[in-house]
């Protein structure tokens, strides 16, 4: 692909082209770059190097990004490209490849075209006299300002991005070639491995590494080894051609190949090889290079592809494609799941401030798969040497990449595909050379470094080799996250530092993913170096998460944790799991050490109406700093730490430690009254048949007693029945009772008798004085709390796990509720259905002395931030805010800072850039000096500027015109960032 130094000569372009940039606000902007050098060394420099290089970008986008360590990273969002017309969409092609920047603007001769960066096939084309009566609105989302708040995001669509797209077509192509070749019908191993040897010979072919003039050098005894096999294969009226390579030449291509790479990627035997007939080679090798799919109706999209600007950590993912097609339900059983890239980057970025990789460091990954990590942190390394001013030379890379980084796999394949990743991710920075450039065979030294005892095939939970074991100054990782198999090294590890002597650092029944990070800490990472793992959240917050996050507090000294468990369903593809990454040092904690959190809310993300991240970025606002030891205090929760925001985790906090007078929880209110909670049982347990125990499945609770509409009631359990139930649940099932799922999606009040399975909880009174029709009552009061707004809202403060997906509420968590009631008598004089909504809650306030903020709370989540529950994003969100929630943030922004700190306060409107609203805050009474000019950042819902006067301070609060950026919640947390910042100032 050529660049676009051709349209430089189109009369007028240049003129059109700088009247564009004007235009979007882009022309002098800080964040606009014109070449890649301002980019630093963060984890993406070389692909938008390579851009500019290779696609005819005249700028890109970069704004700032945080980091919850404190440093600034630059995220790409948007690429300036020229481009004759008839080149633009090889442009997109090679941008949609590269999937980096998400957006793409193209000036062309005859006007500018706007592109999806992670769609190929969407264009939208403007004449250049569009520009001529302003900015036109197709332009409004792509101004500097615009850019820069996640609001300007809510339209866009991450449809199939380029490693999804490979994906799919390298799965379809798999499934043809076994329906098409029956030899091959239980070997996919073969099929994938045939597939994967051809993608990487065109990857090295498109990018120039390999070409004719080396296979044509290619000899046997004397004789050429492969004259019928021909890279160029295009000819002029677009058909395809028809010449087959031959078998043996197309295997003695491959096997020379292996020879310079140090092994086989993809390695497959003589008798495999006798296996594969030579129609399945042709088949293969035209519907990769041709799209060819001979007669099959099928378009693949290999085409779509270009190999050359690909990134070597979208290539490593096709390793994930193929352990998916040859173990199916396999992959969750193995916690195999891609790691996507920005996910990586964002982890490399984050380490790199905490503990900068040099041309020392060792970096070393215990599960590393396909090499996602190796190569992020490979090219890192490379990318501060050449900040450095070094030559990047083949035997600095050489020497870099075997002394620099290692790994652990127990997957064979997933090795050969992490070693050859590492190999491009060299070739990367040595252009235009190709394999005819090297030294023969048996010179030395070779181009690669050989790295099968660097980055081998092994249980991580093997001996260790000596010059890694606690040596590594960086341990990247993203471990399975299953179960830990019986009698393996790795169950026969997790037992030994369960151990009380070894510090119980984990339970019996922790997963792979905690026994791994252990393994990292304590026998990988040098005492100085530093830990970054990706871990379930679940390991902290879910109500068997004991012994992990304990020890973690306890024994590790950790810096930062960062919890993406808002990406859940849209962080890893097909799996709904949810992840935080914890970085740490194996150093012992010390009492006054601090640490960071971040939990990012989906309002705050760059992500479009799909909820795809396709970049983790970090709003200042929401980095708390918090010590350390405050995790081993008596009564920490993790769960509010993580998945709670400030405000919800101070109103937990009181509302747990106030149950005196007229509110007491839920639990104790039920104590009290002779009400108990319990799970069903098995047909073993209750002597019962299975036909008569209700469940959440296929004998569902509400469709047999006729709960839904459009049903009738088809369930009596017969007094005979009854009767053979054992004593431990006839009192249970005999009714009246409230049935529960442990989705806890509502109550249903049964007046029973009716038996259940242990998927549902029943609420049953065990005694007491209450008339049944008492007890009727008061049981339909208690189904009703959690319908109201408060109950919803205590419902997240509570339930550990009920904020985190909406599944599940036990009932520990039901018991812990604030309840507002001290007794039945109470209830049934004050019976919830007696209140409206609004009522309720104002009851409620009074009960649990409360103040008014408890109702603004209250209020705000019913309206608008339950629909942030379980990764979802609400389209209220992004609207522009209104004057009620404006009114409603300033009062408690203005009431909190009055709190902390008891002086005269001001609060005014005040002057802001186009797309935010600002509010000028003044401490001490008199006018202090201007505040110097701030930028937002990328996805920032809020900054502050200070300024201190002689007698006064100010603070300009500004922040985007987004519902969601102006809410109470979020005015608490300004309230005590902006405190924070005057007590440092």
């Amino acid at each position: 692909m050529t660049s676009g130094t051709g349209i430089a000569t189109v009369a007028g372009f240049a003129d059109r082209l700088e009247h564009l940039l004007e235009a979007l606000g882009l022309h002098g902007d800080p964040d606009f770059l014109k070449s890649a050098d301002a980019l630093g060394s963060i984890q993406v420099a070389q692909p938008v190097r390579s851009a500019f290089e290779r696609m005819g970008l005249v700028g890109a986008f970069c704004p700032m990004s945080s980091l919850g360590s404190g440093s600034t990273r630059r995220v790409p969002v948007l690429y300036v490209a020229a481009a004759l017309s008839g080149n633009a969409d090889a442009v997109h092609r090679a941008v949609w490849s590269q999937s980096v920047a998400p957006l793409l603007l193209i000036a062309t001769e005859k006007g500018f075209e706007i592109r999806n960066g992670f769609d190929y096939r969407k264009k939208t084309q403007w004449p250049w006299s569009e520009l001529d009566g302003g900015l036109p609105a197709a332009l409004a989302s792509l101004t500097a300002a615009a850019l820069r708040s996640s609001a300007s995001w809510r339209d866009f669509h991450v449809p199939t991005r380029v490693d999804e797209r490979l994906g799919r077509a390298v799965r379809e192509l798999s499934d043809a070639t076994v329906r098409r070749d029956r030899r091959l019908h239980d070997r996919r191993d073969l099929v994938n491995a045939l597939v994967g040897r051809f993608l990487y010979l065109y990857v090295l072919a498109d990018r120039g590494v390999i070409d004719q003039a080396w296979i044509d050098r290619l000899t046997v005894d004397g004789r050429p080894a492969c004259p019928n096999v021909v890279l160029d294969e295009r000819v002029e009226d677009g058909r395809t051609p028809t010449t087959r390579w031959p078998a043996i030449q197309t295997w003695r291509l491959f096997d020379a190949i292996d020879e310079q790479l140090n092994g086989s990627i993809f390695p497959i035997g003589t008798a495999d090889r006798k296996r594969i007939g030579p129609e399945t080679l042709h088949y293969v090798r035209r519907v990769l290079r041709a799209d060819d799919a001979q007669g099959d109706q099928i378009q693949y999209g290999f085409l779509d592809v270009d190999y050359a600007t690909i990134r070597t950590e979208t290539i490593s993912a096709l390793y994930e494609c193929f352990f998916e097609l040859e173990n199916g339900e396999g992959k969750k059983e193995d916690g195999a799941f891609y790691t996507p890239p920005f996910l990586v980057d964002y982890v490399v970025d984050e380490i790199d401030h905490l503990h900068p990789f040099d041309a020392d460091s060792l970096v070393v990954d215990p599960a590393c798969g396909s090499g996602a990590f190796l190569v992020a942190a490979f090219r890192r390394i490379v990318e501060k040497q050449r900040s450095e001013g070094n030559a990047l030379s083949a035997r600095l890379l050489h020497e870099t990449l075997a002394r620099c980084i290692a790994g652990f796999e127990i997957k064979m394949q997933a090795t050969n595909v992490a070693r050859f990743s590492l190999y491009l991710t060299m070739l990367d920075y040595l252009p235009g050379l190709t394999l005819r450039d090297l030294p023969p065979i048996a010179d030395q030294p070779r181009l690669f470094p050989k790295l099968a005892s660097r980055v081998c095939t092994q249980d991580a939970f093997d001996t260790l080799p000596q010059g890694l074991r606690r040596k590594a100054t960086h341990v990247l990782a993203n471990p399975p996250w299953t179960k830990v198999p019986e009698l393996s090294k790795a169950s026969t590890y997790r037992a030994r530092i369960a151990m009380a002597k070894n510090g119980s650092l984990v339970s019996p029944k922790d997963g792979m993913a905690e026994v791994f990070y252990w393994r990292a800490l304590r026998d990988l990472c040098a005492p100085n170096g530093h830990v970054a793992m990706v871990l379930p959240t679940k390991s902290f917050i879910a109500p068997s998460a004991t012994a992990f996050p304990a020890a973690l507090a306890d024994a590790s000294r950790i810096i930062g944790i960062t919890n993406l468990a808002h990406f859940r369903e849209k962080l890893f593809a097909n799996a709904r799991e949810a992840a935080t990454v914890v970085f740490a040092t194996p150093k012992a904690p010390e009492p006054l050490d601090w640490t960071w959190r971040y939990s990012p809310k989906p309002s705050s993300q760059p992500v479009g109406r799909d909820g795809v991240p396709w970049a983790i970025v970090v709003d200042r606002g929401q980095v708390e700093r918090f010590r350390q030891a405050d995790l081993v205090l008596p009564g920490h929760e993790w769960f509010r730490d993580l998945m709670l925001q400030p405000l919800d985790r101070q109103l937990a906090s009181v509302l747990s430690n106030s149950r005196d007078g007229a509110a007491r929880s839920l639990g104790a209110f039920m104590e009290s009254a002779s009400i108990a909670v319990k799970r069903g049982g098995s047909p073993r347990e209750t002597g019962l048949p299975a036909a008569m125990l209700l469940n959440t499945k296929s004998n569902h609770y509400r469709l047999r007693l006729g709960d839904l509409p459009g049903t009738e009631p088809d369930y009596v359990l017969p007094p005979e029945l009854m009767a053979q139930v054992p004593a431990s649940f006839r009192t249970a099932f005999e009714g009246p009772m409230i049935l529960m799922s442990r989705a806890q999606s509502d109550f249903l009040l049964v007046h029973g008798p009716a038996a259940y399975s242990s998927s549902l909880l029943g609420i049953y009174f065990t005694g007491g004085p209450l008339s049944r029709q008492d007890k009727v009552a008061a049981l339909r009061e208690i189904g009703e709390f959690p319908r109201t707004s408060v109950g919803r809202y205590l419902l997240a403060l509570f339930g550990r796990l009920w904020v985190f997906d909406q599944r599940r509420f036990e009932a520990k968590d039901l018991r812990s509720l604030p309840f507002p009631y001290c007794d039945v008598q109470d209830l049934l004089a004050n019976p919830i259905t007696g209140f409206d909504d609004e009522a309720f809650t104002s009851f409620c306030r009074s009960r649990f002395g409360q103040t008014a903020l408890f109702e603004v709370a209250v209020a705000e989540h019913h309206n608008l931030r339950e629909g942030y529950q379980d990764g979802r994003r609400p389209a209220a969100g992004s609207n522009p805010t209104d004057d009620g929630a404006r009114d409603a943030y300033v009062a408690v922004l203005r009431d909190q800072i009055a709190t902390l700190l008891p002086e005269e306060i001001s609060v005014e409107f005040a002057d802001a850039e186009a797309g935010c609203l600002a509010y000028r805050i003044t401490i001490g009474g008199e006018a202090a000096p201007p505040a110097p000019s701030h930028q937002l950042q990328i996805g920032e819902e809020a900054t502050l500027r200070l300024v201190r006067g002689p007698t006064s301070t100010r603070i300009d609060v500004i922040k985007p015109d987004v519902r969601s950026a102006w809410t109470v919640e979020r005015a608490y947390a300004d309230a005590l960032s902006a405190v924070r910042e005057i007590m440092a100032a």
